[in-house]
């Protein structure tokens, strides 16, 4: 039967901020500027947050690093301060046959981009990354 986690008796709430579901913040790190999701990220290093919908995800780069992904001391919630978000793109949810049964981010290279891709269940968020380089047009 597998997993439900985004069934009626999910694990996760749709709607809530998620720190990439761990107790640890995810830390999102880049030596150059980047295009995400059609979007400007500068080089630095980010905390990286999802807050998961049944046809989308809201995909968030923020500019604080926490100690921890999540606030214990604050009944559970995402420690992440919205007021240093740097960047929020919204993105298609896509299913897969295969199961992940731990939350799994990887890289695929795609042409002129790479693809961020966050999976979990049968779940896929594809996070579209272009280096800023690889825009540039010659006149």
């Amino acid at each position: 039967m597998g997993l439900l986690v985004f069934e009626s008796t999910t694990v996760i709430e749709y709607l809530t901020t998620e720190a990439c579901f761990t107790l640890n913040a995810t830390v999102f790190e880049t030596n150059k500027d980047l295009l995400v999701g059609g979007k400007e990220l500068k080089k630095g290093k980010y905390s990286l947050w999802t807050v998961p919908n049944q046809q989308s995800w809201t995909v968030v780069f923020n500019g604080t690093i926490p100690n921890w992904g999540i606030d214990v001391l604050n009944n559970g919630e995402a420690a992440r301060d919205p007021a240093n978000d740097v960047l929020i793109v919204e993105l298609p949810v896509a299913t897969t046959e295969k199961e992940f049964v731990q939350f799994t981010i990887y890289i695929e290279k795609a042409d002129e981009m790479v693809e961020m891709v966050l999976a979990w269940d049968k779940t896929l968020v594809s996070v579209p990354i272009y280096f800023r380089a690889s825009l540039k047009t010659s006149i």
